[in-house]
């Protein structure tokens, strides 16, 4: 049986799809993985409802050859190769493609090992007399007490009870005491790894008044007259009004009321530190081109609106400064930036092999993405660690695509801003005349160029 319900699995993917929560916030509402809210989701838009139905993970020899084969041939991962064809564990799929490549097809004919049969089961017990089994089975008092001790082991609420092992002892207390009318208590504090001293304690411990309570009412009331406080200036209030108070149970109290300065919202950074790969930068801040199609630019910024964000993932021509080809999505993935080359090489002629200049974001670190590059025939450069000037040009787009649309306009929702989005690319390509252009559009220079 299924850990989770097809309608669970269903209500999860609505929740993420509709609401405003993202996929970690479901995840720690409801206790799950956050990849396996993602991992559902990904389900959903690939195949539909039936996409969360339950896999049983029977598959012969010829499906995971399909899947190893598939795997090879697009670059898929594991969990991208799972999603496509339906498969319930990714690492079920990495277990066929090491056994695939350590002995070939043969190897992925053979099954589970087989079980020892002699090992396995064990010889029934034929040396108990009748009086024995019906104590053991509650023939006597001792013994029915024996019996339900031994069920109330096994139940599933034990099973449940044994998760909370790692928690608190006041989380603990609180899951026993829920449970005592209905269970023995000692058989829940064994569950939970609880001493009885210390759930009796935890429990005197909620009908004792709160001595931080003056300490809540002081927090709230100053809060509420300055939202903008932190901890250390509530603290410094507090002393102020004769407390002596460490700022370290200030912040803790604020914590457990749900006291959160709003901060000003930090800028997309896609650097994730020092890769495997050493990239030199070839562009050296040339940010002119003698010809189309001979160096490029690239980077990804983000946009908000209304607590949602929005990726934009553009090839900029130094020749001309026009977008060769883009990208939106909601996350910055790697299949983003991946897409995007795609439809960028899609232009190229056979004999054309551009430079192609990004930052030392992760995606362009990415094996897949330096293997695709040069699939391609593109040669790839990365600006120095931390350093927005190597890259200046395509900064510059960006500043330019922020000031004349998307602080000039308020925007209701992603799909909105996507649409504007695409409207300003067109328009600047086409429409938008340049100086430096002679006074012609990207588009409009670049063809001006080739009939002369």
């Amino acid at each position: 049986m299924a850990k989770y319900t097809s309608r669970f699995k269903l209500k999860i993917v609505r929740q993420f799809l509709v609401g405003p929560l993202g996929g970690r916030l479901l995840a720690r509402q409801h206790g799950l993985p956050y990849s396996m809210v993602y991992r559902w989701v990904a389900r959903f838009r690939a195949h539909g409802p039936a996409g969360l139905a339950a896999s049983h993970g029977c598959y012969d020899a010829a499906f995971r050859l399909r899947v190893v084969r598939r795997i090879k041939r697009d670059d898929l991962s594991y969990t991208e190769a799972a999603t496509l064809f339906g498969v319930g564990n990714p690492s079920t799929i990495a277990r066929w493609e090491q056994r695939y490549h350590a002995g070939g097809l043969p190897a992925l004919r053979r099954s589970q090992a087989p079980r020892d049969h002699d090992q396995a089961r064990r010889p029934r017990r034929t040396d108990r007399s009748p009086t024995r089994r019906r104590d053991a089975d509650g023939g006597s008092p001792a013994g029915r007490k024996r019996a339900a001790s031994r069920r109330a082991g096994t139940a599933p609420v034990f099973q449940r009870l044994r998760s909370l092992q790692k928690k608190s002892a006041d989380e603990k207390a609180k899951a026993v005491q829920a449970l005592r009318h209905a269970y023995p208590l000692q058989r829940l504090l064994e569950a939970v790894d609880l001493s009885r001293s210390t759930f009796y304690h935890r429990r005197n411990l909620w009908a004792a008044a709160d001595p931080l309570a003056w300490l809540k009412t002081a927090i709230r009331h100053i809060t509420d007259k300055d939202a903008n406080y932190g901890y250390r200036r509530v603290t410094d209030h507090l002393r102020g009004e004769g407390h002596k108070i460490n700022h370290k149970l200030v912040q803790r109290v604020m914590q457990m009321l749900g006291l959160q300065v709003l901060c000003q919202p930090k800028k997309y950074r896609s650097y994730r530190g020092p890769g495997h790969v050493d990239i030199p930068n070839v562009l050296q801040r040339n940010f002119s081109a003698p010809g189309p199609n001979q160096r490029w630019v690239t980077d990804v910024t983000e946009f908000a609106v209304g607590g949602e964000k929005c990726y934009l993932s553009p090839i900029l021509d130094l020749y001309n400064g026009e977008i060769i080809a883009f990208e939106l999505a909601r996350r910055p993935t790697l299949a983003l930036v991946k897409s995007m080359v795609k439809k960028a090489a899609k232009r190229l002629g056979a004999v054309e092999t551009p430079l192609l200049h990004s930052d030392q974001g992760w995606q362009y670190q990415h094996a897949s993405y330096r293997r695709l590059l040069s699939q391609k025939n593109l040669t790839q450069s990365m600006s120095a660690k931390g350093n927005c000037l190597d890259n200046a040009a395509m900064e510059s787009f960006f500043g330019l695509i922020k000031n004349e649309l998307f602080y000039r306009n308020r925007f209701e929702s992603i799909d909105q801003l996507q649409a504007a989005i695409r409207r300003y690319i067109r328009y600047y390509n086409h429409d938008r005349i340049k100086r430096k252009l002679n006074g012609l559009s990207p588009v409009k220079y670049r063809t001006q160029a080739a009939c002369a």
